[in-house]
């Protein structure tokens, strides 16, 4: 069973529904987080599969830890909006109706529970029962409105299912029928008989997932149903669906795809085909971009929060493999830090590869002539890394007016310096209000000054970093006007 799962009252396909009286009479009291928590989880057991459903899932998405969740749904049990079927791993939530949140006892009469209890013992002359289960049985049928008759069949089917009763097993399934809105014995009876006619569809579903052989039980073929009736999916397009998550997920990946299949509303084999294409594409693109950051993520929680929210901006997949490369020649490793990026690069209009790629060789280029002028500063030495302040003083002197040759011909005067990005930034600030941006003018001023350890030597002004001058300009001033360090990364 998946962590959160929803009352009848709450199930609606392809939108959450919260009702007014949550935020009338519950909201306005609670603590954000604990609102966060309840609102996401009702989200998660309408749209998400068992595999997905869980609380590693919920605190990844609402970056919170599993101890404050489930403090949370503490808070909202007593509440009665909420009941915490299993405390303890693997936990489970079941939401309760807002109008009428589920109190701890429900009334009925004691003739009432004898009459039911006389029914199950003659049915069930050796049950094992004991008076609380039987009781707590009652107990539940009444607060779900379940005829008795209806839970009688319910167990009846247990049996025949299982072998044998089982009390967690009864109200289980009770719960199940419940959700599905039936609770009538004529109504489940109905049900069961549809269901049933299907069980080699199911059984073949279950082969094309590799278990060869096995038969398939209730949840299968409810499953196989709704897939089908409900969804109008053809059964060569499930069984696709199916091999493909034979090996990635099993069962608990087909559920989650068939779903996200019918609300991307791809039905027929063919669209079923693109689909899947496309998703593993996004997944192939998560392990990219997680393995440039060096990071690690679950790859389908990282297309679900990140890569499918990217690619709804306009991002194409090669650009958002660019920007994860520039990510790890920049030292950004977290994909919220990656996030902001993407969303300034969408803020200016970059958005494809071949922009981003244009952006990303300018902003080298940048870094390249950065590590020039500090190598000279330090003796020729190799400079492997250009830090956000040393990026930010260069272009600082480029806007002041200095071209690039100029800021070398400065850097030779830096040597010896503890900071030479400090030196060059008083100096050629001095120079900037003398208005003198030549290097014959740099020259006369720095050779002015008591400079102890510092020496210059003849630079070659037609070649810079490999490139040449009029090259390594061009690439200088026609970057865009787009700072990337503007925010903390």
């Amino acid at each position: 069973m998946g962590f959160c799962t929803v009352s009848k009252e709450y199930l609606k396909e392809g939108y959450t529904q919260v009702d007014n009286a949550f935020f009338i009479n519950y909201l306005p009291d609670a603590d954000p987080i604990d609102v966060k928590v309840y609102l996401y989880g009702l989200f998660a057991a309408n749209n998400m599969a068992e595999y997905d459903n869980n609380i590693s899932s919920m605190a990844y998405a609402l970056r919170l830890d599993e101890k404050r969740i489930m403090e949370a749904y503490s808070y909202w049990d007593q509440k009665g909006l909420v009941s915490i079927k299993n405390p303890e791993e693997p936990y489970e939530i079941m939401y309760q109706y807002v109008k009428v949140p589920l109190s701890k006892t429900v009334r009925y009469e004691t003739r009432e529970l004898q009459t039911f209890t006389t029914q199950i013992y003659s049915i069930w002359p050796n049950s094992v029962f004991t008076i609380d289960q039987m009781s707590n049985l009652f107990e539940f049928i009444k607060s779900k409105r379940l005829e008795p008759a209806a839970a009688i069949l319910i167990m009846k089917y247990y049996e025949q299912e299982n072998g044998t009763l089982k009390y967690s097993g009864i109200i289980s399934m009770a719960q199940n029928f419940f959700t599905k809105g039936l609770l009538t014995e004529d109504a489940i009876s109905r049900y069961l008989d549809q269901v049933d006619s299907k069980k080699d569809e199911a059984a073949n579903i279950l082969s094309s997932l590799g278990r060869v052989g096995s038969e398939a039980d209730l949840e299968m073929r409810e499953l196989q149903f709704k897939w089908t009736k409900e969804y109008s999916f053809p059964m060569e397009s499930i069984l696709f669906a199916a091999k493909e998550c034979k090996k990635k997920g099993g069962k608990s990946r087909l559920i989650q795809l068939i779903e996200d299949l019918h609300q991307a509303k791809a039905i027929t084999i063919e669209e079923v085909k693109e689909y899947i294409s496309a998703e593993n594409d996004k997944l192939d693109l998560a392990k990219k971009v997680v393995d440039h950051l060096g990071t690690f993520s679950k790859y389908e929680n990282v297309v679900r929060f990140y890569i499918d929210p990217w690619m709804s901006k306009g991002f194409d997949m090669d650009a958002i493999e660019t920007i994860a490369k520039f990510c790890y020649l920049r030292g950004v490793k977290e994909l919220s830090n990656m996030d902001n990026l993407i969303t300034r690069f969408h803020k200016e209009g970059l958005l494809t590869n071949e922009s981003i790629s244009s952006f990303v060789s300018k902003e080298t280029a940048i870094d390249k002539c950065v590590m020039e002028v500090l190598s000279v500063a330090n003796n020729h030495d190799i400079i492997n890394f250009v830090t956000k302040s040393d990026r930010n003083s260069y272009k600082t002197f480029l806007d002041w007016g200095f071209d690039h040759d100029a800021i070398i011909f400065a850097a030779e005067f830096a040597k010896g310096m503890t900071f030479p990005m400090a030196f060059l930034s008083k100096h050629l600030s001095i120079l900037k209000n003398r208005q003198a941006f030549n290097i014959e003018e740099i020259k006369s001023y720095l050779e002015g000054l008591s400079l102890p350890g510092a020496k210059h030597k003849n630079v070659n002004s037609d070649v810079i970093g490999g490139l040449s001058k009029l090259e390594a300009n061009a690439i200088i001033r026609n970057i865009e006007d787009i700072d990337i360090d503007s925010e903390e990364m």
